[in-house]
């Protein structure tokens, strides 16, 4: 799914339509790709202010309530499984609540269901977001398939 910067709203809302409580979303793609911006404009659908919502590359773990409770991961400075596991990040991921991980690829294990999302870069304004429903139940990979 190609997109422009100025089309970002149109494409997040369209996510944001089949998005459901206990949704773990995977969002990869390299440094500056919009991992961060491609959750802000979804969070936004929720009523989340977008200025609330930061990168936690530092922290690892933003919480943000709308509409909805968001959890906001990013695993890009875990150096390894054992300190995934002692930051307990999983643990907040198995409620009601959706959660998007930055930088998934890193641990794509570590969560168990969630559907993937790609982010490319394809010049200073325009992406391409690519999906995998392969890690989602048959159940979620038809609701998601309705607009990817």
């Amino acid at each position: 799914m190609k997109y422009s910067l100025d089309e970002l709203q149109s494409v997040t809302q369209k996510l944001t339509s089949v998005i459901a409580p206990k949704d773990i979303i995977g969002i990869n793609g390299p440094l500056g790709a919009g991992k961060t911006t491609l959750i802000k404009a979804l969070c936004s659908h929720w009523d989340i202010p977008t200025d609330e919502v930061t990168s936690p590359t530092y922290v690892y773990h933003h919480i943000y309530e709308g509409k909805i409770k968001v959890h906001h991961m990013d695993l890009y400075r875990i150096e390894s499984e054992d300190i995934l596991q002692s930051l307990d990040l999983v643990s907040f991921a198995q409620g009601n609540d959706v959660t998007f991980v930055e930088w998934m690829e890193l641990y794509p294990d570590a969560f168990g269901s969630y559907l993937e999302i790609q982010i490319e870069i394809l010049n200073d304004q325009d992406r391409e977001l690519s999906f995998n429903l392969a890690r989602l139940s048959i159940e979620d990979q038809m609701r998601f398939a309705k607009v990817l």
